[in-house]
């Protein structure tokens, strides 16, 4: 196996035990495609570099559906590719469902949250959204 074939196994594990993959997200696509796409990603990263040798990211998107949460989540994984250390790191995960934003940023690619997570981030974005509605209104209201 190739250092390269070893990096995008190693992600596509990454993503397996973390609740990323069709199945689990409950996402409209064909299982296996989240893979293939990283798969393409990685490799069309790799050989941007071969000329330039800077660092270069990409994004890996999917959807999911939670029985917790009642619109599906759009997920955009950030990967960059850093060609002198030959390494592959999520470097943020951003949610989106509706109206609603979040980004979590990560330290390391290990620190990617489970899938069934993210719907947390989403709901305290919702709260603090919610919240400062009502600061503006009940502030709006004294004037």
């Amino acid at each position: 196996m190739t250092l390269f074939n070893h990096l995008i196994q190693e992600h596509i594990l990454l993503l397996q035990l973390k609740g990323y993959d069709e199945r689990t997200l409950d996402s409209p696509e064909v299982e296996g495609t989240l893979f293939k796409h990283l798969e393409i990603e990685i490799t069309k990263a790799i050989n941007s570099t071969i000329e330039n040798y800077n660092s270069t990211t990409f994004i890996l998107k999917a959807t999911g559906r939670f029985s917790n949460f009642p619109d599906p989540i759009d997920i955009h994984l950030t990967y960059k590719y850093e060609p002198d250390k030959i390494a592959i790191s999520i470097e943020q995960i951003q949610l989106r469902s509706n109206y609603t934003k979040a980004e979590i940023r990560l330290s390391n690619s290990y620190a990617l949250p489970h899938s069934y997570e993210i719907v947390r981030a989403l709901k305290i974005e919702i709260a603090l959204k919610r919240r400062r509605i009502n600061v503006r209104k009940s502030n709006g209201n004294r004037i």
